[in-house]
């Protein structure tokens, strides 16, 4: 009941925030937000093989480990479709730390 309320509430705080202006310009920078999004998910899915050949990770939890989603979506994602959250919290609280530490202001 609860993960169903949180749901809800994630998905109507991220829809409301999107405008017409927002959709305009998405459709201006069609090719480039496609060529990120592919990018994106080869390079998710390319640490994932990293981590499964390397770890004792499933499948979705490797995928979601290394998904360059926001900690507390990723980790109510792990928790529906029954990957280990706990891991997944922990590589997404780390590569969160990591930028952090290393991009610079």
């Amino acid at each position: 009941m609860l993960e169903d309320v949180t749901q809800i509430v994630l998905g109507f705080y991220l829809g409301i925030n999107i405008t017409r202006d927002n959709v305009n310009e998405l459709k201006a920078m069609l090719i480039p937000v496609l060529s990120v999004a592919i990018w994106s998910v080869l390079i998710t899915f390319g640490f994932a093989a990293v981590l499964r050949q390397f770890s004792y990770m499933d499948l979705s939890t490797a995928v979601l480990s290394a998904s360059p989603g926001g900690l507390p979506e990723v980790s109510i994602i792990a928790l529906d479709i029954g990957a280990n959250v706990a891991t997944v919290t922990v590589m997404q609280l780390g590569r969160l730390l990591t930028v952090v530490m290393v991009v610079p202001f």
